[in-house]
């Protein structure tokens, strides 16, 4: 069997201390008003007021929605997304964890297409590219900053539902260990295990064989040489320091190899997929 490979990521990544300063530049690229989905406890942290601080700086107008809600209730979009209508925004920027990141894919989605979250699920439902999304991980968990997914959680089916489609991906994925340093230990612990979680699996998925249709047919195509590369990155940086971030979260290259290795995880699995744990676990919750 011939090599096969594929891989769907940001058109921009940008890893390291500091990072995060980058965030008015980068926003300037994109238009003048910058929506922004977060959560309430994000939202009175001095570094979102810092953040807030370098947009208004930089000329770009923005508008917070400071709701977002743990795994993303579907009826909440609707309600951010209502929010968001009359400010016409020409980015949508998510700060925070997996939630506020997919809250802002969701966000994005709908004031570019309309219609219902219903609609999209599932994979290619999206017909078109979205409004460019700058995605600013605030924990090393889910690696949604890289990935072509958003899990949202929809009350009458009782269960986490995906939709996934390249036209997700972040436009940028601004990466800064110093914003999860005030994540609390059981916090790190959980998220880190997510992302181990998310290495191991895309690393026991599948392997496809060679077919020019599959990556047009399947958002995930399955284990490649380059989603090994991902995932065993992923496994090696979380192996050796996931332990010591979570007993000191100063540690800052503890902290480093960990959002390292989830956002690795996310570039693994967002093209790999996942096997079997997810659909077990989101019936069981």
């Amino acid at each position: 069997m011939t090599l096969f490979a594929a891989a769907r990521l940001p058109r921009e990544i940008l890893f390291g201390k500091g990072q995060r300063h980058a965030l008015p530049a980068i926003a300037d690229r994109y238009g003048r008003r910058a929506f922004i989905c977060t959560d309430e406890r994000l939202a009175k942290t001095s570094e979102f007021v810092e953040i807030l601080d370098g947009l208004k700086t930089a000329g770009v107008d923005t508008l917070v929605h400071d709701r977002t809600l743990p795994d993303v209730p579907r009826d909440s979009v609707g309600a951010c997304v209502a929010e968001a209508k009359g400010f016409k925004p020409d980015m949508v920027i998510g700060v925070g964890g997996g939630s506020c990141l997919d809250m802002a894919k969701c966000a994005g989605l709908l004031l570019s297409h309309g219609g219902k979250l219903q609609d999209y699920y599932g994979e290619f439902k999206v017909p078109g590219p979205t409004l460019p999304l700058i995605a600013v991980p605030t924990t090393a968990g889910t690696g949604s900053e890289v990935t072509p997914v958003a899990v949202i959680s929809d009350p009458e089916r009782t269960l986490k539902v995906g939709i996934s489609s390249p036209h997700l991906i972040a436009a940028v994925a601004l990466c800064d260990p110093d914003l999860t340093t005030t994540c609390p230990p059981s916090l790190t612990a959980i998220a880190g295990a997510d992302a181990l979680t998310h290495a191991i699996e895309a690393f026991t998925a599948a392997r496809r064989y060679a077919d020019a249709d599959l990556p047009q047919r399947h958002v995930f195509v399955g284990k490649s040489v380059l989603t090994d590369h991902f995932a065993l990155l992923a496994i090696r940086l979380l192996g050796r320091s996931l332990e010591a971030a979570y007993r000191d979260g100063s540690n800052e290259n503890a902290r480093a190899d960990v959002m390292m290795g989830a956002l690795a995880a996310g570039c693994a699995f967002g093209t790999a997929g996942t096997p079997a744990p997810p659909a077990v676990e989101y019936p069981v919750g």
